[in-house]
């Protein structure tokens, strides 16, 4: 009952005050996605281990040896 009361009035509010929600919600949205153009994925799984990683040192051995476009054609042939 509480929930259904609390519903009624925000909803009631919202209403009453339309434009200054929805400017608001669009000036939230702008400053929200503003810095969106500075996000970058990197692939470059290197970052993730130290140089002196055995794993990854193999996995450079074998690069070095049978190439990298191999590798990925290994795995989805």
């Amino acid at each position: 009952m509480a929930r259904e009361q609390f519903a009624r009035l925000f909803a009631e509010r919202v209403l009453a005050a339309r434009w200054p929600v929805i400017i608001g919600s669009l000036v939230w949205v702008a400053a929200a996605t503003s810095g969106i153009s500075r996000f970058e994925f990197a692939a470059d799984y290197r970052i993730f281990f130290d140089e002196h990683n055995p794993e990854l040192l193999g996995l450079e051995a074998f690069e070095n040896t049978y190439g990298k476009t191999l590798v990925s054609g290994i795995f989805f042939e």
